[in-house]
């Protein structure tokens, strides 16, 4: 029997890998503070506890065991975080998939926004800072407003925009105190962000879904009354000549950066002026539970199928299209201990609701909104009108009630 390592894998895919891996023998690497292993041990046929996910040597050490004792067909994580490790432990072993070399591209967002440039697609200017000396001769050149983040990293964690020398002062001291040097300085693209998140087999790109955030994924992390929302756009709105455009662009940037099969999320900023500015991709799949709901709702895949069929060399497109707009939206999450929560029958009578649900209870802790993927819950609505939708979306979030000690 061949067998499947994972590595940190997220809840929202457990239900796809109990349908898909049942020929396999499956094996989660996971780090030592993982708070599902039960959860996790009831899906997985061994799951293997180490002290940390990103040390090399202890990776190294239990891939060799597992190699020795197991015909080992895949290494499978969709945690970004994990992507640099599986190309490690890919290229160590000779594991068909993204190898070391493959998935620093993927990963490191300047090498990415230069690879994908010289194949002709606008992207923001940008350098690495490895001094103050680099910042102040980015900001010379360059001049305000822009924006610092690391170079590798997801969920806009650590990412400031500033507009001012005082700002970029305040942000600096963060960013260092957080990562240290270097890191990554860009221009800041005034535009709205869209995403396409797409099937790759073979190198080409097989399908493509188009969601528009409904307010930039920056601006959210910066304003918790945001909250983090997606709306998938129908195929049948994609011949719009700027979503078309940006398929054209979309198909260039996975075939620059030389992703060969699976599920990618790139990210794309569209000025008032209609252009598009290659914002960054992922070899995985996008925005976790928030943006795979509205993507089924509309084309009819499941994207955590899907990635396991492609890997798997089971893929087979199926497609089953709807004409509304789907979109979601995430609850706030705040600090503190929950005496008062929001119930999932409080939203039921929504007018095209698709899903609610409600992450957490009364008495249970929560640690704060701290990267984009983190909140209370989410909802999935769908409308023929993008514009209503919105507004619903809106109406549901501001809605939602959480109160804590």
């Amino acid at each position: 029997m061949k067998t499947l390592v994972f590595i940190y894998e997220y809840l929202y895919i457990y239900d796809s890998i109990r349908a898909k891996c049942k020929e396999y023998n499956t094996i989660l690497i996971v780090d030592h503070d993982v708070t599902n292993l039960e959860e996790a041990q009831k899906v997985f046929n061994e799951v293997i506890v180490v002290e940390d996910i990103f040390d090399k040597n202890e990776m190294l050490r239990i891939m060799s065991q597992i190699v020795s004792n197991h015909d080992v067909f895949r290494v499978i994580t969709s945690y970004e975080g994990a992507m640099n490790i599986a190309g490690y432990l890919r290229s160590k072993f000779n594991i068909d998939g993204l190898n070391e070399e493959q998935t620093m591209l993927v990963r490191d967002k300047y090498l990415m926004k230069k690879r994908v440039e010289a194949c002709g697609v606008k992207v923001p200017k940008c350098n690495i800072i490895s001094s103050r000396e680099d910042m102040n001769n980015f900001v010379n050149e360059f001049g305000f407003p822009l924006i610092i983040k690391p170079i590798s990293s997801c969920g806009t964690i650590s990412t400031y925009k500033c507009e001012s020398i005082v700002e970029l002062d305040r942000n600096l001291e963060k960013m260092i105190n957080e990562n240290g040097y270097p890191f990554l300085s860009e221009e800041y693209i005034l535009g709205s962000e869209f995403h396409c998140d797409s099937i790759v087999v073979d190198g080409k790109v097989e399908y493509v879904s188009i969601g528009k955030y409904m307010n930039n994924c920056l601006d959210s992390m910066n304003n918790m009354n945001l909250g983090v929302g997606s709306i998938s756009i129908p195929i049948s709105c994609h011949e719009n000549g700027m979503l078309n455009d940006m398929k054209k662009v979309n198909e260039i940037a996975i075939k620059s950066l030389g992703v060969q099969r699976g599920i990618c999320h790139a990210e794309y900023f569209v000025t008032p002026f209609g252009e598009i500015y290659f914002s960054e991709l992922a070899a995985r799949i996008g925005g976790g539970n928030l943006i795979a709901p509205t993507i089924e709702k509309v084309h009819g895949i499941n994207v955590f199928d899907y990635l396991l069929d492609i890997e798997l060399g089971q893929y087979s497109l199926k497609v089953n299209e709807c004409n509304n707009f789907v979109g979601s939206i995430t609850f706030p999450n705040v600090q503190g201990k929950i005496k008062k929560i929001s119930e999932v029958d409080e939203f039921k009578d929504i007018e095209g609701l698709v899903h609610v649900e409600i992450s957490y209870k009364v008495g249970d802790e929560l640690e704060g909104m701290n990267w984009s993927g983190a909140s209370s819950g989410l909802i999935v609505i769908e409308d023929k009108n993008y514009h209503n939708l919105f507004m619903k979306l809106l109406k549901a979030r501001n809605s939602f009630e959480i109160e804590v000690e």
